[in-house]
């Protein structure tokens, strides 16, 4: 699920206000139900793209350790559990054939994400923290903790992961009541509260988005998929950037990457110039400083790359 989906579903709960006492209850009850059930979704789905990803072109012996072996231990658990309804989709027979095929170091194995991704409990952030570390992604605290839009979100550097884990928890816990009916009329959110969890759900998504963006780049950068092209030198007013890039050629309308330490955004070209000159197109072989206007908020000092969609 693309993140700006997750944000147009989640605002839409803003809508659903009713006069009738019961009928408030009942609908807000499904409201924060429904919000949750969108971030659990962003987070199975984001990881389920990585496991694919991750494990294309390589051998099951060639993923991180911990990957290979919190799959093996989380299929033993759904093959223990294939009559549960969260795994009725999945076929004895397939899991224990896919999995051998990992076993044999064959190519065009197939993960199910599930024996990764599979958790008892509500994704609070020691749940997430755990199942993206057997996935192989085990700097996820360290991203949130310094990453700007929490930043924005919470107005404040300070304390960034400890704020984090109590929101989360506090909306795990209103939504685990609702969703059992335990809300009184009195209990029940405003608007303004509504879209504050939205808004914390959104920002907690856009930053695990940008996190899964970055390893998936980082590995296309150490196979030698895709390279570096340069790097942001200036940033300037109204999305334009300076950047210093060499061995491309680039186009308005062409999508860059821009890798910073706390970022990893994806931006589209939408002018070029060169020694103050509109150009529709630029072949740069040689280190080159050139003004891009970008569709979105530049990373300063980031690494560009160019790369399919990520």
């Amino acid at each position: 699920m693309e993140p700006s989906i997750l944000e147009a579903q989640l605002h839409q709960q803003r809508y659903l206000l009713v006069e009738d006492t019961q009928a408030r209850i009942l609908t807000h009850c499904a409201s924060i139900s429904w919000m949750y059930a969108l971030f659990e979704q962003f987070c199975e789905a984001i990881l389920g793209d990585w496991i694919d990803f991750r494990s294309k072109g390589c051998l099951f012996s060639d993923l991180p350790e911990k990957m290979q072996e919190g799959y093996k231990s989380g299929l033993i658990m759904i093959l223990s559990n294939l009559s549960n309804p969260r795994y009725g989709h999945l076929s004895e027979n397939n899991l224990i054939a896919n999995y051998n095929r990992a076993l044999n170091n064959e190519r065009g194995f197939t993960l199910t994400p599930e024996c990764l991704t599979h958790h008892k409990n509500n994704l609070r952030w020691p749940d997430l923290l755990e199942i993206f570390g057997r996935c192989g992604i085990g700097d996820l605290e360290g991203w949130a903790a310094n990453h700007p839009l929490l930043t924005d979100y919470f107005d404040s550097p300070r304390k960034i992961v400890e704020r984090l884990i109590r929101k989360l928890s506090v909306f795990i816990q209103y939504r685990n009541e609702a969703a059992h009916g335990k809300i009184d009329v009195d209990q029940i959110l405003g608007l303004e509260d509504l879209e504050d969890y939205a808004n914390f759900l959104i920002a907690v998504c856009a930053v695990i988005d940008e996190l899964v963006r970055k390893h998936k780049l980082q590995r296309l950068d150490s196979m030698e998929v895709v390279g570096s092209l340069g790097s942001v030198s200036e940033s300037l007013s109204n999305h334009i950037m300076v950047g210093t890039i060499e061995g491309v050629s680039i186009k308005v309308g062409d999508y860059l990457y821009l890798l910073g330490e706390r970022r990893c955004v994806q931006r589209q070209i939408l002018s070029l110039q060169l020694s103050g000159v509109e150009q529709v197109s630029l072949v740069i072989a040689k280190p080159t400083e050139v003004g891009i206007k970008l569709d979105g908020p530049v990373v300063n000092r980031a690494r560009i790359y160019r790369a399919p969609h990520l």
